[in-house]
Parts: C-alpha cells; structure tokens; sequence
C-alpha cells in the first residue's frame, strides 16, 4: 500500500533563540504560484503572532523565537479567498537562555560502587564485586601490576 502524503509540519527548538520547522504538503495544495505561503508563530501566553514568508517547495525553516516561550506554528496560505490554514504544530515549548535551576541537581553523591552490586534475585556472572567496587569509579587503590619479565633479545640466524 502506498504511502499517503498529507499536509503536515513539525517543530524543533534548534536553541533557545531558533526553531527548526520543516513541513510536507501533499499534491493538491493550492497552486504555489498565486498565493502567499507563510510560517505563523503564536505566543501561546499573550497571542501575539508573527509571519514569515516562505517558499513551500524548501520544505523547512529556521525561525527566531523568543527563549522560554510557548509557540504554536502554522503554515498558511493567503490567496483571493483569504487566509487558509494548511497544517499546524502543536504547543512547542521552547528552552529558556540561563542554565537550568540546580534542584535536584546534585542533591545526592553518586555512589558508583552500588551500581556494581547485583539484585538480590539476579547474579551477574563473571562479576566479583568485593575484587571490581574498589577500581570502578573510584580514585581509590589500583590493583596491582603484575611484574612483567623481560625476554632476552633472540639470536638471529643468517
């Protein structure tokens, strides 16, 4: 069965500041010709709406937004009829431009030995914890080296 190609757009926060929009419209769109095609991004919180034009064959977009927003996008086209709606994103949430706060963020010392000691009701074979915990994740004591002897150097004969 072939695939279908229905109108249809998505969204992608790229950074704080850009978002990556890349859409499909299927054969029977509007001529792309004697209408205006344009990307619409809607500030969810206070409805203030911004358009680009765009050229429908590209396929997709990098549109600035503003950090730590919520936006819905639309691809639109705007002909004699008026504006018509093609496809739009849903809520698309957009990352603020500071480090995120540090809650829960270190609250706890990562205790790398624990990860090594099994379930109760699972073994995992071929690990000794008691021998491998202290040189796992630790900068505690290295095992010891074995000494390595050396080979005196072979005679070549000719």
């Amino acid at each position: 069965m072939p695939h279908s190609i229905r109108d249809e757009i998505g969204a992608l926060a790229r950074d704080p500041h850009t978002v990556f929009l890349h859409w499909r419209v299927a054969a029977d769109a509007p001529d792309r010709t004697d209408v205006r095609w344009f990307l619409r991004a809607r500030d969810v919180a206070d409805g203030t709406v911004r358009e680009v034009d765009v050229d429908p064959r590209a396929g997709n977009y990098y549109m600035s937004v503003e950090p730590g927003r919520t936006y819905e996008f639309e691809l639109a086209v705007q002909g004699r009829e008026g504006v018509r709606v093609i496809c739009r994103t849903g809520r698309v949430r957009i990352p603020p431009d500071r480090p995120a706060p540090a809650r829960g963020v270190g609250a706890f010392a990562p205790r790398f030995g624990d990860a090594l000691r099994p379930a109760p009701d699972r073994q995992v074979p071929g690990l000794d914890y008691e021998s491998t915990a202290l040189f796992l994740g630790s900068s505690g004591p290295k095992p010891p080296e074995e000494p390595q002897t050396r080979q005196p150097p072979g005679r070549r004969h000719a």
